[in-house]
């Protein structure tokens, strides 16, 4: 096992809190856009695909919830698991644990943000086509 200070560890810690902040931003901002798209829209197919990505939204702000949460659970251990400025080999495989989950959560947030901004991109084309024919009218 190569040792790794407690120093580096929380650093780490700490950008990954950093980064999963922003996705919640990135979230909540997704869900306005979502609000946007449902005002302009009515189409009941477009309203069941918007109501599909406010539910994978909300599950994606639960998992970031939860994983922030477990961050800072291991942060504080840290403290029980420090030996002259490293972490031990149960902190190091928690550590292990969280950099996977992070990087699963940042692909899974990075597909939602691709797929919704595709949907969102449709909607306003969309939208403009309607608004484009009823002024040519």
């Amino acid at each position: 096992m190569e040792r790794v200070s407690i120093t580096h560890y929380n650093s780490v810690n700490s950008v990954w809190l950093q980064m999963l902040g922003f996705y919640r931003l990135e979230m909540r901002a997704l869900k306005i856009k979502l609000t946007d798209i449902l005002r302009k829209n009515t189409n009941t197919d477009v309203v069941g695909q918007a109501r599909q990505y406010e539910i994978v939204f909300d599950v994606q702000l639960g998992t970031i919830d939860e994983l922030c949460n477990d961050i800072c659970v291991a942060t504080t251990e840290q403290a029980v698991h420090t030996k002259e400025g490293y972490i031990d080999i149960n902190l190091w495989s928690a550590y292990n644990k969280l950099k996977d989950r992070f990087i699963l959560e940042e692909r899974k947030l990075n597909e939602v943000k691709k797929s919704f901004k595709q949907f969102a991109s449709a909607m306003d084309a969309n939208s403009n086509n309607i608004s484009h024919s009823y002024l040519s009218n």
